[in-house]
């Protein structure tokens, strides 16, 4: 048995049948079984598989983000996230994935700054991948919950409101589409989803302000759907959670599933207009913004003289 990490996405799949216990107070003696691992890597993605040719019980992925210091992506990340999630879709022992990080504190900072420096050619192909791999997880036939480990902002929210669950460690962090902040407009798909998880009034100033909010906060509005006081706890009670909605019959569930995301879908669709949304992240006054924004990070991260 090897095990493999690297920047990027990490996964590991735990075999449901493991996951003998029920939703509510978590076990601190709960040990996972883990009964083979097999590596598939894609350029900085290690996958750990948890099945059997010849078993045939269902599994729960647990793919989590592996690029220190803060989790953040570029065209190659999100490339390899699209093609470990798809090899997950296409695998039909797995049922759910729960997305985490593997980093203590940090879900996910979001898009690598540098990138929006890059020529137009390369933010169309770049932001036609992150709306493809939203679209992916939302239209999933996988179950799929983001267990929110530490700060989650800009993407890292795009994941969570792809999923179909959001849980987050209790604490001090912070969780926001704060894109506005730094000069970037939002798309209206991402607004829209937005608004079919919090109210519209919230959504729309939460959007436009650029707003990152606490935990508490996250669930009071509707952002989160339960926190949880430890690591191990978010990882437990989401895997029991996710096992739990993976006993309702498959069929029926996929496709209500598809059924009721299906006109946000089809909106979805009619409004990705990559074009409009690049040529705005190349206006000069989102350039100037965003690069006064890489250089004030880039300073904090210089060591002091």
């Amino acid at each position: 048995m090897w095990v493999t990490r690297s920047s990027g996405v990490y996964a590991r799949l735990f075999r449901e049948s493991s996951l003998g216990f029920a939703f509510g107070k978590a076990n601190s003696n709960l040990k996972f079984g883990i009964r083979s691992i097999i590596d598939i890597s894609y350029k900085g993605t290690t996958e750990e598989i948890t099945s059997s040719s010849k078993d045939k019980e269902r599994t729960i992925a647990i793919m989590s983000f592996n690029n220190p210091p803060a989790n953040t992506f570029n065209m190659e990340h999100i490339t390899e996230f699209k093609n470990a999630f798809g090899k997950l879709e296409k695998d039909p022992s797995i049922r759910g994935v729960i997305l985490t990080s593997s980093l203590n504190n940090m879900f996910t900072a979001g898009v690598d700054l540098q990138t929006f420096s890059r020529d137009k050619q390369y933010l169309m192909e770049f932001w036609a991948q992150i709306a493809q791999l939203f679209r992916q997880i939302y239209s999933s036939r996988l179950l799929t919950l983001s267990a929110i480990n530490g700060h989650c902002l800009a993407l890292g929210v795009v994941f969570a409101l792809a999923s179909h669950d959001r849980f987050m460690l209790n604490g001090p962090y912070k969780i926001g589409l704060n894109e506005v902040q730094v000069g970037i407009p939002l798309p209206i798909w991402l607004i829209d989803v937005l608004k079919q998880t919090i109210s519209g009034r919230m959504a729309e100033k939460f959007a436009s302000d650029g707003s990152v909010i606490g935990v508490q906060e996250a669930l009071k509005v509707g952002l989160v759907d339960h926190s949880f006081d430890s690591q191990k706890e978010l990882l437990e009670q989401s895997l029991v959670y996710m096992r739990h909605r993976s006993n309702i019959p498959e069929y029926s569930q996929v496709q209500t599933m598809k059924n009721a995301r299906k006109d946000f879908l089809d909106s979805f669709d009619s409004k990705v207009d990559i074009e409009e949304f690049v040529g705005q992240l190349m206006a000069k006054e989102t350039q100037d913004r965003v690069r006064l924004a890489a250089e004030l990070l880039s300073k904090k991260k210089s060591p002091k003289k």
